[in-house]
């Protein structure tokens, strides 16, 4: 099969991709369910 050419001027990707990343990525943050802690000591 032929190599299809891509028509239009080449992309340049100008992204920051390690700032872009830092900004997607929460780092060091725990979820906790404090409705869990209330009910540690519970018994059923």
């Amino acid at each position: 099969m032929p190599e299809m050419r891509r028509w239009g001027k080449n992309y340049v990707d100008k992204r920051n991709w390690a700032e872009y990343n830092e900004s997607l990525v929460r780092r060091g943050e725990v979820l906790l369910d404090f409705d869990l802690l209330d009910k540690w000591d519970e018994e059923d």
